[in-house]
C-alpha cells in the first residue's frame, strides 16, 4: 500500500462492469462496452459514497462527465449531448439534447461551474461558451489553440494529454492561478500520461501501462504541482470530482473503483 499526503489509501471494488466511469455532483454515471448509460443510485451531491446500484438510463454512448447540475454525453458517431432536468428530486434527469458539434471524441464538464472543454476526432481542442448554472448547455463551442487527446478541467485547472502521452496545463485556469475559464496558454508538465483528472489541490493520471499517479505540490505559488507520486492500482481511466476530490475509475477488465480521500 502507498499513501502519498492527501491521495487516500485503498481503492474500493463496485459491483458493475464499466469501460468509463464519471463523478460529479449530479452524481456517478458510467457506460458500458454495449455504450448503455447508468446512473449510480443515491450518488447525487454525494460522488464519495460508493451507491447503492447502478439503473440505466435511456441513450447510448462512449463517454460521458458529470458536472454540477448536468451531464455531457458523446455517443459512437461522435455527436454530443448533455442531460437536462437534473436535480435531487431528479438525479437521472428528462432527456439528451443534441448539441452542435465537431466530431466529438472526448469531453470533460467542472462539476464545480459547469464548465465545459471538448476535444474532436482531429485533436482540436473547444470551449464551451455561455454557460451557466442556470443555462448549463451553453451556446457554442470556440476553438483554442493546441490539439490534446485527453482533457480535464477542475479546481486545479485545465490539463491534458497528447498523443504521444505529453503532459499540459492550462496556464491562468486553477483556482491557485487566475481561475480564467479559457485561461492563456498550454505549458508542458514532467511525465507521460494518457489519462488526466483535475480535483482540488490534485490531479490524477494514468499512463499506458495502467500506472496511477497523483500530482503533488498543488497550491497557490505552483499550480501546476512540483511531483508525480505513484499510486497502488491499475487503471485504463480515471475521474475526481473538484468538490469532493472522490475519485472514480475503470480498468483494462472493465471492473470499477472508488478512492474515498
Amino acid at each position: 500500500m502507498n499513501c502519498a499526503q492527501g491521495c487516500g489509501c485503498d481503492w474500493d471494488g463496485v459491483e458493475g462492469a464499466l469501460k468509463w466511469v464519471s463523478s460529479g455532483q449530479a452524481g456517478v454515471w458510467g457506460i458500458n462496452q454495449d455504450g448503455n448509460v447508468y446512473f449510480r443510485e443515491n450518488s447525487y451531491n454525494n460522488p464519495r459514497t460508493s451507491g447503492d446500484d447502478w439503473t440505466q438510463t435511456d441513450g447510448t454512448g462512449v463517454q460521458v462527465s458529470v458536472g454540477a447540475n448536468m451531464v455531457w454525453l458523446i455517443n459512437e458517431e461522435g455527436n454530443i449531448y448533455y442531460r437536462t432536468g437534473i436535480s435531487a428530486d431528479n438525479p437521472k434527469g428528462d432527456d439528451w439534447i443534441h448539441t452542435d458539434g465537431y466530431n466529438g471524441k472526448q469531453i470533460c464538464v467542472d462539476s464545480a461551474d459547469n464548465h465545459c472543454w471538448l476535444i474532436n476526432d482531429e485533436g482540436k481542442v473547444y470551449f464551451r461558451v455561455g454557460v451557466t448554472l442556470s443555462n448549463p448547455g451553453g451556446d457554442d463551442w470556440e476553438e483554442m489553440d493546441g490539439t490534446l487527446a485527453n482533457i480535464t478541467v477542475g479546481h486545479s485547472g485545465v490539463w491534458g494529454c497528447n498523443d504521444e502521452g505529453n503532459i499540459y496545463y492550462r496556464e491562468g485556469t486553477s483556482v491557485f492561478d487566475g481561475n480564467d475559464p479559457k485561461g492563456s496558454d498550454w505549458t508542458q508538465v514532467e511525465g507521460t500520461l494518457k489519462c488526466v483528472a483535475s480535483g482540488n489541490n490534485m490531479v490524477w493520471g494514468v499512463n499506458e501501462d495502467g500506472d496511477v499517479y497523483y500530482r503533488l505540490g498543488i497550491e497557490r505559488g505552483t499550480p501546476m504541482g512540483t511531483d508525480w507520486e505513484k499510486i497502488d492500482g491499475c487503471l485504463k481511466q480515471i475521474s475526481v470530482d473538484p468538490i469532493t476530490n472522490a475519485v472514480w475509475g475503470t480498468n483494462n477488465d472493465d471492473q470499477v473503483f472508488t478512492r474515498k480521500l
